[in-house]
């Protein structure tokens, strides 16, 4: 008896976890009772359900996707991913100001994958996140956009020149007005170094910072009524950074070069 596809999906587990094991190919039976740790009795039920709305078929012990099953999974995995990284701290996510992120990412958030929060020990409040900082002096490349400059920013930069990283930073205009006032000496050398990429982001950008490396991308973003917040965001894997690399090249296709002050 067919019924509607949200709930034949999302009614049963199992039939879900079904469905995005058959994503790769025909399965047997038994593969299935034993992804699912289940029994053939308790499982034959929900296959028959997921047969019946046309999303699979089997012929004697092995079950595959139908045309219908192909496309309607194409579309479940993206929407599952964004899920899995709102649940993952949907507290932060809702108190956080997201407007930074263009639609055309918004819409692909859930390639952001382990994503946790962090709240620095008060005594390093004001410094860059500690563990993106020792991972991005061993990465290849660092790249970041950011309204803001830790104190020790001279420090960070002159190290990550002497790793050997390739650094990009793109930072607001009111940043850049802000380091030529009150900074200017130390900026100047660090743009005389000739190792670093700076550039001057012209629109507003609403968010603290962010960065990526090798090995992750990080956010500190601003709550949703624009406040400052220093929990900082980190995401691993190759998806996540990849995501990155996108957000970064948006906000560098509309930034200009720095090269001198």
């Amino acid at each position: 008896m067919t019924q509607p596809l949200l709930n034949v999906i999302f009614a049963s587990e199992k039939r879900k976890i079904a469905l995005l094991l058959l994503q790769d190919g025909p399965k047997e039976m038994e593969f299935f009772l034993s992804s699912l740790n289940t029994t053939r009795q308790a499982l034959l039920p929900q296959m028959k359900v997921l047969e019946e709305n046309y999303l699979i078929t089997h012929y004697k012990d092995t079950y595959h996707l139908t045309n219908i099953g192909k496309v309607v999974v194409d579309e479940m995995i993206p929407l599952l991913n964004t899920i899995s990284v709102f649940d993952s701290d949907i507290d932060y996510w809702g108190n956080h100001n997201l407007d930074f992120i263009p639609s055309f990412l918004l819409e692909r958030i859930g390639e952001l994958k382990s994503c946790k929060n962090r709240i620095p020990p008060l005594q390093y409040a004001y410094e860059v996140d500690r563990k993106f900082a020792e991972t991005s002096l061993r990465s290849s490349f660092v790249y970041g956009v950011t309204s803001v400059f830790h104190p020790n920013f001279t420090e960070v930069y002159t190290s990550l020149v002497d790793s050997g990283a390739q650094v990009s930073t793109i930072i607001t205009k009111e940043l850049f007005q802000d380091l030529k006032t009150n900074n200017y000496d130390e900026f100047k050398n660090l743009i005389n170094l000739g190792k670093i990429n700076f550039f001057v982001y012209s629109n507003p950008v609403q968010i603290i910072f962010f960065a990526l490396n090798d090995v992750s991308i990080i956010f500190t973003l601003l709550t949703i009524e624009n406040e400052w917040d220093h929990k900082t965001l980190s995401c691993l894997g190759q998806e996540s950074i990849n995501w990155g690399r996108e957000l970064f090249e948006y906000y560098l296709r509309d930034s200009t070069p720095i090269t001198e002050i």
